[in-house]
């Protein structure tokens, strides 16, 4: 019997790995999708109702000219808000984490403000700044803000001492113990953050769009379902869902980049080890 090599062991653990990983839920969502479609033609549910996935798959491709200037609005007042959001969250979060003064402050303030819905802010400032694209931009970055805040303040409040003692003994500066153990120590929090932040993106924007809009996937959302076309509707939902998968799973790939050496990015790791 042909003793397996090094390498096609870790080829076999890699595509094991895979299989777990991305095998199960697709073969999951393939089953709940031929479900779907048997159980509507079976039974013979009003498309008006529950339309079949194969009608919805035709919606998006006929009618992607139309959902595709709507799609390009909405991903850029998601994307301005997100960005926005990170740009202002993580600093802010590193501010309050040293001043004790301003976290004694401001961090309970924050706090009562999150506990606040963020959908009612939508027909405030929807009043505030009109119709444009302004207002879906702050409600996506108030949806962002407060998970990129806490966490990144979270992460660098909770540096253990030791770590900045022992570097401060070895003469490392301020900028260098920030630079290479509170950064690196806060990273994970920051990113958990960061996904939280990522999978609501979406949410600002669209329901600023179902108050009041003139162009975006919420806006053309509503007028699919005004026409009980749901098929379309359904298609709509999945283009928004695209944008969230992009984001949720681009700050996961940065992630993977940035703190490889982090527990959480080890699944992997028998991979890895095998040499």
């Amino acid at each position: 019997m042909k003793r397996e090599t090094n390498p096609e062991r870790k080829t076999r653990l890699r595509w094991q790995y895979l299989l777990h990983t991305w095998g199960y839920p697709l073969g999951t969502a393939l089953v709940v999708l031929m479900l779907w479609e048997g159980l509507v033609r079976l039974l013979q549910v009003p498309h008006y109702i529950l339309p079949p996935p194969s009608e919805i798959v035709h919606e998006g491709i006929t009618k992607f000219s139309f959902i595709a200037p709507h799609y390009g609005i909405t991903l850029y007042e998601a994307t301005v808000g997100f960005i926005a959001a990170i740009l202002i969250g993580i600093p802010l979060g590193l501010l309050l984490s040293y001043s004790p003064f301003l976290r004694r402050s401001f961090y309970p303030v924050f706090v009562v403000i999150d506990e606040v819905p963020k959908v009612a802010f939508a027909p405030i400032l929807v009043t505030w700044f009109g119709f444009g694209l302004l207002p879906k931009m702050i409600l996506t970055f108030i949806n962002c803000f407060f998970a990129i805040f806490l966490n990144s303040m979270a992460g660098f409040s909770t540096i253990q001492e030791e770590y900045i003692n022992l570097g401060r003994s070895a003469g490392a500066r301020e900028w260098e113990l920030f630079w290479k153990i509170r950064l690196h120590s806060a990273l994970p929090n920051v990113f958990v953050g960061l996904k939280m932040a990522a999978a609501v993106a979406m949410t600002g924007a669209v329901v600023s769009e179902f108050l009041a809009a003139d162009r975006g996937l919420g806006l053309f959302l509503q007028k699919a379902l005004s026409e009980l076309n749901l098929g379309l509707g359904f298609a709509t939902i999945a283009a928004m869902w695209t944008v969230g998968m992009v984001f949720f799973y681009g700050m996961t790939f940065i992630e993977s980049r940035l703190i490889h050496w982090h527990v959480s990015q080890r699944g992997d790791e028998k991979i890895m080890t095998v040499q």
